[in-house]
């Protein structure tokens, strides 16, 4: 099992670069998809300065492991309803649909 050094999500699959967003780091195919392919393409063809960009997706990848936290934290508290099959996303503690007990 591997981290990625950009998403901190732990993978199975073949480890990629991270170059140039970390160096001698290693990251998941996705974040390779996703960020680091993009950022070498923009450097490549001179469309963007190479600081800049890495700049730019580094703070993509701060707001992705936020919004990934908040939505970890948001299904913890929720539950399925065993009468009626309706997700609370709430911590109550009856269902909101059909009020039977959790």
């Amino acid at each position: 099992m591997n981290t990625c050094a950009i998403c901190d999500d732990q993978f199975e699959q073949p480890p990629c670069s991270a170059r140039p967003i970390k160096d001698d780091a290693l990251c998941c195919p996705r974040c390779d998809d996703l960020v680091v392919t993009p950022l070498r393409i923009l450097v490549a063809r001179r469309l963007v300065n190479p600081k800049a960009a890495v700049d730019i997706f580094r703070g993509a990848a701060e707001i992705h492991k936020a919004a990934k936290k908040l939505l970890e934290e948001a299904y913890s508290i929720s539950w399925h309803c065993g009468r009626c099959g309706f997700i609370n996303r709430s911590n109550a503690a009856t269902c909101r649909k059909c009020t039977v007990p959790r």
